[in-house]
């Protein structure tokens, strides 16, 4: 076997969760034609044999026989021929929802994902009530960017068969994806139930923690992941983004190089990217040689691979001052995502322009309320566009006494959700859609989730660029509430949020006039807000504080009366003038698209 014992048996598992008996057992064999007397594998085909998927095998259906061949076939990763066996069986023989749900995961894990779905889909026209398939169609809606039906399929399998645990995790995945984050985390939480130690579920979990913008128990989650499975890739690379996102560069390396020990080749791309995003400085790894040796992973789509590779090379040849090169390949990156964005941002922008309008149109702004606050913390956001400098404002104002970081909470946003929701209110899930007569609900709720984050601190961070759109109505609503808004230089913003892969909340970062759209419109709204607000906002030059931070920290400092005198500097880095090789082709991009426009 080229696989150890251990990685057998983990996989025969894996296949037994997904309702894969099939598979499952003959991995347990021939885990038993090494080890006779495995424990491991004999208890594995007891449960199965306790657990049986019970189907009559349908007229004209074909021998079981040809099954486990294929079945067999799939093991061996000998995709190609189990396509062209079980081709021909289901010319031969009537609609069998084992032979295309086969066919469809090889499809998958050649990257077709159509033709995937397509066998997954007769699968379900000739059983509709096939677990497996449904939670297979799932998976490769989640890799062709369908959400909604990934969702719609899984909780199909998981109507057929409630302790699914793989559909339980898959789910969760899909809905933390998309921002649902407390269904994602009650997914995983489900699957944890029924397997304990479920490492994938641990480390879906700690993604949940990580988008919340809790990094303390997105840290431990992905640790508990790593004492279940010490192997486990993804485990490592996701501790190792976490530790990035903080400023924890070293550590971060150090998880990829574990991720590296465990898997040396070939590698995944998600892997290599998270590398090369790291300052030049602390990158321990040949990223050129780690690109060639990459690999899609199972059932990735073949576009997504070759444009997360594109991003890894571009960051690759930015460091060695290859600028032409590196522009090349933020092209060869960004173009399939600006398709496939092109709509949300449409919708986005819309959404941007019409909160601009109403924000300016307001003829008076209300003035924070009169609440009782020595017991209430500072809630202290910290405003810009994406790139602009806010994780490096958070760590200069971390360095007070008494000021702790919160990252990309989402509690402002969360607490929004909970009161619309309680309110038997849907369409809307904005703070500044909230009706009036839920102010009180929201900040009690606010408050609530708010104090639980913070502990002790006198001041609590947020640095979520998507809390621009609530800023107004939560001055309005929250007690003491402090504002920092960064601006940066508008090519230097430009050409890193260029340089790196987001998602659906940031639809318009694949595309050069959308991302100065995005950022022009975001530092109208910041003019409008500190205009309206000049006592509780205070606006930083990223150059400015980069040249003398002690001068700005005296001065965001005086918004919430904490003395910076003595205070030591952190390391801030110096990213200024970053977009500077690269002013030509942005130009040039803007022209183009000033003149399409024309």
């Amino acid at each position: 076997m080229s696989l150890s014992i251990d990685q057998v048996l983990l996989e025969a598992r894996r296949h037994a969760e997904k309702n894969e008996t099939e598979m499952a057992e003959q991995l347990y064999r021939a885990v038993l034609d090494k080890c006779p007397e495995n424990e491991a594998a004999l208890n594995g085909i007891k449960a199965l044999q306790q657990h049986p998927v019970a189907q009559k095998p349908s007229p004209g259906a074909p021998p079981q026989e040809h099954i486990n061949e294929l079945i067999t076939l799939y093991n061996n990763r000998q995709f190609p021929e189990v396509l062209k066996r079980g081709e021909a069986l289901v010319e031969r023989y009537a609609p069998d929802a084992a032979i295309h749900n086969i066919l469809g995961a090889a499809n998958a894990d050649l990257g077709r994902l159509e033709e995937a779905i397509t066998n997954y889909s007769k699968a379900l026209t000739a059983n509709p009530e096939h677990a497996g398939a449904h939670y297979n169609l799932g998976n490769a809606f989640k890799f062709a960017g369908k959400p909604a039906d990934a969702i719609a399929h899984y909780i199909k399998a998981l109507k057929i068969r409630p302790d699914f645990v793989e559909a339980h995790n898959n789910l969760g995945a899909v809905l933390n994806d998309t921002g649902r984050h407390g269904e994602a985390a009650a997914s995983f939480h489900n699957a944890l139930r029924i397997n304990p130690q479920h490492v994938d579920a641990y480390n879906n979990l700690g993604d949940v923690f990580r988008n919340l913008g809790q990094p303390g128990p997105a840290i431990d989650t992905y640790i508990k992941a790593l004492s279940i499975e010490p192997g486990h890739i993804a485990a490592h690379v996701n501790l190792g983004n976490i530790f990035s996102d903080t400023g924890r560069y070293e550590e971060a390396m150090t998880s990829y190089a574990k991720a590296l020990q465990y898997r040396p080749d070939p590698v995944s791309a998600e892997l290599v990217y998270s590398i090369s995003r790291l300052p030049k400085a602390f990158v321990k790894a040949d990223i050129p040689k780690l690109i060639e040796n990459a690999r899609p992973e199972s059932g990735q789509d073949k576009s997504s691979f070759r444009s997360t590779l594109a991003f890894a090379r571009a960051s690759a040849e930015h460091n060695a001052g290859h600028h032409h090169d590196a522009w090349k390949s933020l092209i060869e990156a960004n173009r399939p995502l600006e398709d496939k964005f092109a709509a949300a941002f449409s919708n986005d922008m819309r959404i941007n322009r019409e909160i601009l309008r109403q924000t300016r149109a307001s003829t008076s702004f209300n003035e924070p309320p009169n609440i009782q606050t020595d017991d209430v913390p500072v809630s202290l956001f910290i405003l810009g566009p994406s790139q602009s400098g806010k994780t490096t404002v958070e760590r200069l104002v971390t360095g007070l006494p008494c000021v702790t970081p919160g990252y990309e909470n989402l509690i402002l946003e969360n607490s929004a959700r909970h009161v619309f929701n309680k309110a038997g209110i849907s369409i809307q899930q904005r703070l500044c859609d909230l009706p009036p007569e839920l102010n009180e609900l929201f900040r009690m709720d606010y408050l609530n989730n708010f104090r639980k984050q913070c502990g002790d601190a006198r001041v609590f961070t947020s640095t979520s660029p998507l809390n621009i759109k609530n800023a107004s109505r939560a001055a309005s609503i929250l007690p003491n509430v402090r504002f920092i808004f960064i601006k940066r230089n508008l090519y230097d913003t430009i050409f890193r949020i260029f340089m790196n892969r987001y998602g659906i909340r940031n639809s318009y970062a694949y595309n050069i006039e959308h991302i100065r759209n995005y950022v022009l419109w975001y530092y109208e709204m910041i003019d409008v807000f500190s205009d309206r607000y000049p006592n509780i906002s205070t606006v930083v030059q990223y150059e400015s504080m980069i040249a003398d931070p002690v001068t700005v920290l005296n001065a965001v400092s005086e918004t919430f009366s904490i003395d910076a005198t003595g205070v030591d500097m952190p390391e801030l880095g110096d990213d200024r003038d970053c977009g500077k090789p690269y002013c030509e082709y942005i130009a040039a991009a803007l022209r183009n698209t000033d003149a399409d426009n024309d």
